[in-house]
């Protein structure tokens, strides 16, 4: 699933509006997230989670193109679990984020279900 900025990220991880149905819209094992989203960006999103949480499990990645050990830090006390340099190029972006969902489609769920295996 993708949405456009950290409003409807926040909207979606608590279920509301549209992403109140589960079945169409079910909750994520990986959130990635771009550093600097329009409309809520990604600390503001690793903000609301911290408080939100409930025990849910959600591995996080952050994408950002100025990787530094202070925003490191910063994410992983958020909660972010890996820091993600973005490239400029959007088809090398892609390839990334494609490279994340690899990684994680290996990575076996803690409620027990298959591992998801991305779309090429």
């Amino acid at each position: 699933m993708v949405v456009r900025n950290g409003v409807e990220t926040i909207d979606y991880l608590a279920g509301h509006g549209i992403y109140a149905d589960r079945e169409r819209y079910p909750f994520p094992y990986l959130l990635v997230l771009d550093l600097k989203m329009s409309r809520k960006n990604s600390k503001d999103v690793l903000d609301w989670w911290k408080d939100h949480r409930d025990g849910k499990p959600l591995n996080i990645v952050v994408l950002t193109s100025t990787p530094s050990s202070e925003r490191i830090e910063k994410a992983d006390r958020q909660g972010g679990v890996f820091y993600v340099r973005r490239p400029v190029k959007l088809s090398d972006t892609i390839e990334v984020v494609r490279r994340i969902l690899a990684f994680w489609s290996l990575v076996e769920r803690p409620d027990g279900e298959a591992p998801a295996v991305p779309a090429s």
